[in-house]
């Protein structure tokens, strides 16, 4: 408590408080005339901006953020289809028209002159990379020397009685995909089962068909299956159960025949290519003779 000269108590004044806000509120658009060329300026330079422009510059800049999202988003999708249809097996035959011919081999061709081949005009080439569940000698030697002269590789197995279908066809997947990572196969082939071996059977056959598919993440029906109907009709007489492709041996066909059931494999799907000749001779694989097949209806995957 203060005193003052006369000795009197003064209690301190309450502070005066300040004055209401005005209940009058005028709101100028930018360009009202009653703004001052200033700060009209300010406005029309972007200094001071309004509510309406400052939403339109933020739904703007959501709107530059979503679709640059999107466009990056689409980018992603279509770089990892690339890489998926990069990494899928087709059956790489399904390129050939009706009345193309191509070579089957083996160890027994020898020293094959790949890039004499591939000068020569050849493209498709099958290789034997498998016989039941072990690896064919040759065959990588083959692969290898294949995809660098440009020719397209597709391996085969020799399928053997009494071998365990699923193994079968999984060191037959893991052969062909190590031949392909190592030479950077750009066309890479689904397979095909050579069926020529008494005591094999339609389960056995279609069982390692089956396996092979489902190592190779490719539809089964781009399968295809090698045999003879000399050989198929009295051994295994009936079909596997899966639409594949069909390459039956005859060595009385010339190729431009008409293609008779007779030719057919009992109970498969008709021929798409005819194995006319085991002796044909070609410079580029002076050692031996070698197989010739021809295409008499286009292959599918």
């Amino acid at each position: 408590m203060a005193m003052t000269g006369g000795g009197a108590a003064q209690q301190a004044q309450p502070a005066t408080p300040p004055p209401a806000p005005s209940s009058h509120v005028v709101v100028l658009d930018h360009d009202s005339p009653l703004l001052g060329d200033p700060l009209r300026d300010l406005f029309t330079t972007g200094v001071i901006k309004t509510q309406k422009q400052i939403a339109a510059e933020a739904k703007a800049a959501a709107d530059a953020k979503a679709q640059a999202d999107a466009a990056a988003k689409a980018q992603a999708d279509a770089a990892a289809k690339a890489a998926a249809e990069a990494n899928q097996r087709h059956n790489q035959l399904a390129t050939l028209d009706v009345g193309a011919q191509y070579y089957d081999i083996s160890k027994w061709q020898g020293d094959v002159d790949f890039q004499g081949l591939a000068q020569a005009g050849v493209k498709q080439i099958v290789i034997k990379v498998t016989d039941g569940t072990e690896i064919a000698d040759r065959g990588e030697e083959y692969w290898h020397a294949a995809v660098a002269a440009g020719i397209t590789p597709t391996g085969y197995v020799y399928l053997e009685p009494g071998a365990d279908p699923a193994a079968t066809g999984k060191v037959f997947a893991d052969t062909v995909e190590r031949y392909d990572a190592e030479t950077n196969n750009p066309h890479k082939s689904t397979g095909m089962l050579d069926v020529e071996e008494p005591g094999l059977t339609a389960a056995a056959i279609g069982a390692t068909a089956q396996a092979m598919a489902a190592e190779l993440e490719a539809p089964v029906s781009s399968l295809t299956v090698y045999s003879g109907a000399w050989f198929w009709n009295p051994q295994i007489g009936s079909g596997i159960g899966a639409d594949v492709n069909v390459i039956n041996s005859n060595y009385d066909y010339q190729p431009g025949q008409p293609v008779t059931p007779d030719l057919n494999l009992a109970g498969m799907p008709e021929n798409n290519a005819i194995q006319f000749t085991s002796t044909h001779s070609d410079p580029h694989i002076p050692q031996n003779t070698v197989d010739v097949n021809v295409v008499v209806k286009k292959f599918h995957d």
